[in-house]
């Protein structure tokens, strides 16, 4: 959790939070990132707003993506909050300037979502209560060197072939039979 600063007559203050899955950590060596697609439900049960988006950490640092924003602002469940085509520049630290290395040479990196809410300067404390869930990221790779990827159609002959092997060994073994 990141406390941007406390509140103060002159200046606002926010919590941010990072939310992700233990485990789910994805190793860029494996194959580059190009781009990031997330998606969240959300609900504000609290009528005091809540800011939520896709968010990541590699090597100890937390970045966040606040663009396009998504607010947690109405009352009924909103599906499907989207933020699409992300790359490692849409990944910013709080505060700071740094971004993730998507590239294959990076350190593997756990993906989730981040949760912020902020006061107005001079505001009191507040409880604001919002349901966030149906959270996913989509990593977009694309293959590395030495990996070339096989168009569909000559894929499923290689299947097809292969199908009509073992057919014809089977058919070879019953009229043995």
């Amino acid at each position: 959790m990141i406390v941007l600063n406390a509140p103060t007559a002159t200046e606002m203050s926010e919590v941010i939070a990072f939310s992700g899955k233990l485990g789910a950590t994805y190793d860029p060596s494996a194959a580059a990132i190009q781009s990031v697609d997330f998606s969240i439900d959300t609900i504000d049960l609290s009528s005091g707003g809540h800011r939520v988006g896709v968010a990541a950490k590699q090597n100890g640092e937390l970045f966040y993506d606040f663009e396009p924003p998504l607010f947690a602002t109405d009352s009924a469940w909103l599906s499907d909050r989207m933020q699409t085509s992300l790359t490692a520049q849409n990944f910013m630290t709080v505060p700071g300037a740094s971004h993730p290395d998507f590239s294959k040479a990076g350190a593997p990196i756990e993906f989730g979502f981040f949760n912020a809410v902020s006061s107005p300067a001079g505001s009191t404390a507040g409880t604001t209560v919002v349901g966030l869930d149906n959270w996913y990221v989509t990593l977009n790779t694309s293959p590395g060197p030495g990996v070339i990827p096989l168009p569909a159609p000559f894929a499923l002959g290689i299947v097809g072939m292969a199908c009509a092997a073992v057919a014809q060994k089977r058919r070879a073994w019953l009229a043995g039979a």
